[in-house]
């Protein structure tokens, strides 16, 4: 979105309008400090990872697919460990790559949540 400045403070993220510090919104989801945000290239979905939760069993770190307009979760996808390292949206936005701390990359198709590819590297 033209205007619009994006950036995380713990395990909030922060949408701002440039122009106006005080048009804020607040998306929450994570229950620890977001450590990788991705915007797709149409502008409609976010993307967002965590380091590993502290209130699960294991170290999970989750990535959550957002509806961009409606800023309201899509899915919440799992499989990665330690910290979310890396995001990035195909050139198509079909697909959303995520890269973890604990070597594992996985590609999610973003139509409907489902992992397509998950290979240690």
């Amino acid at each position: 979105q033209k205007d619009t400045f994006i950036y995380s403070v713990g395990a909030l993220i922060v949408i701002e309008n440039l122009h106006d510090k005080h048009n804020q919104t607040f998306l929450r989801g994570h229950d620890t400090e977001v450590s990788a945000i991705t915007v797709s290239n149409n502008g409609r979905m976010l993307a967002s990872g965590q380091k590993g939760s502290t209130f699960q069993k294991t170290p999970e770190a989750p990535v959550i697919l957002w509806d961009f307009d409606q800023k309201k979760p899509i899915f919440l996808l799992k499989g990665l460990q330690g910290n979310v390292k890396f995001l990035t949206f195909s050139p198509d936005d079909r697909f959303l790559a995520a890269y973890g701390e604990n070597n594992m990359l996985i590609i999610w198709d973003t139509r409907d949540g489902g992992s397509v590819h998950t290979r240690m590297v």
